[in-house]
């Protein structure tokens, strides 16, 4: 009986070749969407870092003469000053910090090296507040304030992971 299994299945080869292929394919795009859905939630799940509730972002875009979007300059420097001091005046607002928005080109990108490591970050801009407004919690050092804006250097802020890439286990403190 087992040999007149054998002998059938030998004679239909070709069929079950390609349907052994067809369940093949189908069970590798399950494995393959039952891995990337695992790895989306696992991304989903992650603490941002920040917070971001109760947080507004308002944009200010002070057109020239011309039409066009000026570069800065000390006039839209002072307007931007005392749009931030009018919206502290509201009692509603509790902090005000200036920042580019998420995934705009406002920030920057920048090549580095620190003890022959090199490596490429992506950098932005913010005011002395901005860890108030997000509620960012610092593992180490401290934030920048208003006592440093008379340094000659620019105080920066790292992430784990730059930290980790350029200083490995060391303290990125002071360097």
């Amino acid at each position: 009986m087992i040999r007149h299994l054998c002998r059938l299945a030998w004679n239909r080869k070709r069929g079950y070749f390609l349907l052994g292929l067809e369940m093949l394919i189908s069970f590798l795009i399950i494995v393959v969407i039952v891995t990337m859905a695992l790895n989306y939630l696992t991304v989903f799940y992650q603490p941002l870092g920040f917070g971001y509730r109760d947080v507004w972002w308002v944009e200010l875009r002070p057109k020239n003469l011309a039409g066009g979007f000026p570069q800065r300059s000390a006039a839209n420097v002072v307007t931007v000053r005392e749009v931030m001091r009018i919206i502290e005046g509201f009692e509603e607002v509790e902090v005000v910090a200036l920042c580019p928005p998420p995934f705009s080109s406002s920030g920057g990108s920048q090549d580095g090296e620190y003890d022959g490591v090199r490596d490429n970050f992506r950098y932005c801009r913010v005011t002395d507040r901005l860890d108030k407004v997000l509620k960012l919690n610092l593992v180490a050092g401290r934030w920048f304030g208003e006592e440093d804006d008379a340094l000659a250097w620019e105080p920066v802020v790292v992430t784990r992971k730059l930290a980790r890439t350029f200083f490995g286990d060391g303290d990125p403190l002071g360097k």
